[in-house]
C-alpha cells in the first residue's frame, strides 16, 4: 500500500473466496469494492492489551496504545490490571498470533485462545488498592489449582435463610474438542485439529466445542493444542458446580482458588471418599454476587468430580543472577511473580527455594532464602538473604529454582499443596 496526496495505491490484492481473479485486472478493476483489513501480530496477552488501549491517537492511553484507529477500544490503562496480562503463563503469553478486528468483537478475536487455554477477562477489585476499584483482569479458569486465597469451612457458611450450598446444573462438558486455525481467505477456510473421547461420544452422543485460535504457525499451535484439548477432555467430564453462600469478609474473587473444607451432605468427592458426604479440596471461583440488602455473598465454585489435580511445583528457570555462588538477587520469568508474592505474604516472612540443574536432584545444601520479589525490567527479581555455599548457579546449565521438600523444615504453608512428583502426592 502506498500514498500520494489523497490517493491510495494498493498492491497484493486478493479476490474474495469464489470470485474470479480477472475481476482485479484491467478495466474490470475500475469501481471494484475494496476492503482494507488491518492486522497485527503478537502474543494473545499483548494483543488483548493493545486492543483494549488503542485509540488511534499518539499513545494517549498507555504503553499499549499502538494500533490504528478502529482497531482498539480506547480504554484508559487505569481501568486495566495490566500486570495480570503480563504475568499470564504460556501459551497465552508466548504463542504468536495474527488478528484483525474488522466487524469482530473481543470475544470473536480472543475467545478461542482464552477458552482453549483456560483464561477469562473479568472485572474484579484491585486488592492492592484501598479503594478496591474494579479493573479488567485476566484470570485463570482451570478447575484445578493450588495456593488458595482462603479456606471456606462449615463455620463460614450462611444458612439462616436457605441451604448454604446448592449444586448447580451445568452445561454438558464436550467430548469432542476442535481447534481451528483461520487461514484468512474466507470465513470457512481453516486448519482443523480434533480430539475426541470416543467412548463417551458413542455412548452419550457427540458434544463438540470449537475454538478458533489465529496462530501464525500451524505446527506451534498443534503442539500445545493437543495437550490443552486432552486436559479438557480428562478434567471437565465430571466437574461439579456449586453455589456457596458466605459472609462478605470471605476474601475470594473470580479467578481465585479457594480450599473448600465442608461436611455438607449435598456434595461429595469421588476420589477421596466415595459415597461419603462433604468435600475437602481446591475449588475455582467462577462467580461472585453480593445481596445489597443482607450483604450475603454467593460464590460459584468449580470442584472436581472424579479427578483430583494439584498444581505442579514451579520450576523457575534462572535468567540472571548477581553472583554465581553467593547471589544477593536472582531473576526468573515474570510469570512467577504472583506465586512468590503470595508465598511471602502467606509466610509473613522469607521463604526457601531449592536449586537444581536438569538431570540432577535438588538437595538441602542447595537452597536460597527469598525475602522479597518484585518486577525489574520485565522479569521477577528475587532478593536473596541467605544461601549455603557449595554449589554454583549457571544459566548455561539451565539452573532452576523449585519448592523445598520437608527435609530441613524449609517448606511453608503456601508451598505444601503443590505436587511433588508425578504420582499426584503433595509436598505437605
Amino acid at each position: 500500500t502506498g500514498y500520494s496526496g489523497n490517493d491510495v495505491y494498493l498492491a497484493g490484492l486478493a479476490p474474495l473466496a469464489g470470485a474470479p481473479l480477472s475481476a482485479l485486472s484491467g478495466p474490470d478493476a475500475i469501481g471494484a469494492g475494496v476492503e482494507l483489513l488491518l492486522t497485527c501480530t503478537g502474543t494473545p496477552t499483548g494483543l488483548m492489551l493493545a486492543t483494549m488501549e488503542s485509540s488511534g491517537s499518539t499513545a494517549l492511553r498507555g504503553s499499549y496504545d499502538v494500533l490504528q484507529r478502529g482497531q482498539g477500544y480506547s480504554l484508559d490503562s487505569s481501568v486495566l490490571h495490566v500486570t495480570s496480562f503480563l504475568q499470564a503463563p504460556a501459551p497465552l503469553s508466548s504463542l504468536q498470533c495474527e488478528v484483525n478486528h474488522a466487524g469482530a468483537t473481543f470475544v470473536d478475536v480472543f475467545g478461542g485462545a482464552l477458552g482453549l487455554f483456560r483464561g477469562a477477562v473479568v472485572c474484579r477489585p484491585d486488592v492492592s488498592q484501598s479503594s478496591r476499584r474494579q479493573l479488567l483482569t485476566l484470570v485463570n479458569t482451570a478447575p484445578f489449582g493450588s495456593g488458595w486465597a482462603t479456606t471456606i469451612a462449615d463455620t463460614d457458611l450462611l444458612s439462616h435463610s436457605d441451604d448454604p450450598i446448592l449444586a448447580i446444573e451445568r452445561a454438558e462438558a464436550p467430548n469432542v474438542v476442535s481447534v481451528l486455525r483461520p487461514l484468512g481467505t474466507s470465513d470457512d477456510a481453516a486448519d482443523r485439529l480434533t480430539l475426541a473421547d470416543q467412548p463417551s461420544a458413542e455412548a452419550e452422543g457427540r458434544r463438540e466445542m470449537e475454538y478458533r485460535v489465529p496462530a501464525t504457525s500451524r505446527d506451534a499451535l498443534w503442539d500445545i493444542a493437543k495437550a490443552a484439548c486432552a486436559s479438557q477432555l480428562a478434567a471437565d467430564q465430571t466437574l461439579q458446580v456449586l453455589a456457596v453462600r458466605v459472609p462478605p469478609w470471605v476474601s475470594a474473587e473470580v479467578g481465585d482458588v479457594v480450599y473448600l473444607d465442608t461436611t455438607h451432605p449435598g456434595i461429595w468427592t469421588w476420589t477421596g471418599a466415595t459415597g461419603a458426604p462433604g468435600y475437602s479440596g481446591p475449588a475455582r471461583v467462577t462467580g461472585r454476587a453480593m445481596n445489597p440488602k443482607t450483604l450475603a455473598v454467593k460464590l460459584v465454585l468449580l470442584i472436581d468430580g472424579s479427578v483430583t489435580v494439584h498444581a505442579l511445583s514451579p520450576a523457575m528457570l534462572i535468567s540472571a543472577y548477581q553472583h554465581a555462588t553467593t547471589p544477593t538477587w536472582i531473576e526468573v520469568p515474570l510469570k512467577y511473580l504472583p506465586h512468590m508474592e503470595a508465598a511471602l505474604a502467606d509466610a509473613a516472612g522469607p521463604v526457601w527455594l531449592y536449586h537444581y540443574k536438569p538431570g540432577k536432584t535438588e538437595t538441602v545444601g542447595q537452597r536460597h532464602q527469598v525475602s522479597a520479589a518484585a518486577e525489574v525490567g520485565g522479569v521477577c527479581r528475587l532478593t536473596i538473604t541467605s544461601n549455603p555455599t557449595g554449589h554454583t548457579l549457571s544459566t548455561t546449565d539451565r539452573s532452576t529454582l523449585t519448592l523445598p521438600t520437608l527435609d530441613g523444615g524449609h517448606i511453608s504453608t503456601w508451598q505444601e499443596p503443590f505436587a511433588h512428583i508425578d504420582d499426584g502426592s503433595q509436598w505437605g
